[in-house]
């Protein structure tokens, strides 16, 4: 549909009339800018030209501005994650969105039920993009953090970072448990049970070897986890 970063582009004066309202912000504190639903890379492009054309223009109406805002994207479509070592050389960090991505990827909308079931964050083709994300990343010299439910889920914890995610946006009241999990915890270990995870042809043989690692390392941590489409479709 016509949403996000395609929206912003179709509509190019309130654009940059939005861009140049978030540069002028930015010199009363802290600022990023992170484009949606980016598709492509000459999308990308095009927003980023956007980008420089609204600073053209405070510079020429002779309007102070922040200097050094980073501008990132938004990685929640398949064709940004299997071009994003592409993308990550235009832009100044990466963030997973997991809940759309995990939804073009499957092709599932997760408010049907008769396909919320589907909705398995640990198919072998989610983890790949995500890894494939985060090695982007990497090359780039770039942070990737990762929103959506997937964050905030403690069983996944272990999962996310041995795939190379760096930083995890979630609700507040998820912090203290994620946290604590990550304290207590060796990257090492992450890295293995990823490596046993990508093995894993099944997703079911994928969730019961993370959930039953994880409940065994962390069963205080796991104790309240809301269940998932999955489990919510079973005990309908």
């Amino acid at each position: 549909g016509v949403r996000g970063l395609r929206l912003a582009l179709t509509n190019r004066d309130w654009f940059l009339a939005q861009i140049r309202g978030l540069l002028r912000a930015g010199l009363h504190g802290p600022l990023r800018i992170m484009l949606p639903m980016v598709t492509s890379l000459p999308e990308l492009k095009l927003a980023l030209e956007v980008v420089a054309e609204a600073r053209q223009q405070l510079e020429d109406a002779r309007l102070a501005y922040a200097q050094d805002v980073p501008v990132g994207m938004m990685v929640e479509v398949p064709s940004a994650a299997l071009e994003a070592e592409r993308l990550a050389r235009y832009v100044d960090f990466m963030s997973i969105g997991t809940n759309d991505l995990i939804q073009y990827t499957l092709a599932i909308d997760r408010e049907n039920d008769d396909v919320a079931y589907l909705y398995r964050p640990l198919q072998s083709a989610i983890l790949q993009l995500i890894q494939r994300v985060s090695e982007a990343g990497r090359a780039a010299g770039i942070p990737v953090s990762l929103c959506g439910e997937l964050a905030a889920d403690p069983r996944y914890t272990w999962v996310l970072l041995g795939l190379g995610v760096t930083e995890l946006s979630m609700h507040p009241s998820a912090i203290p448990v994620i946290k604590n999990i990550i304290r207590s915890s060796d990257y090492a270990d992450m890295v293995s049970l990823v490596g046993e995870v990508l093995e894993v042809e099944d997703v079911d043989d994928a969730e019961r070897l993370v959930l039953g690692k994880m409940r065994a390392r962390f069963p205080d941590c796991l104790l309240y986890t809301s269940p998932s489409p999955r489990d919510r479709q079973k005990s309908r």
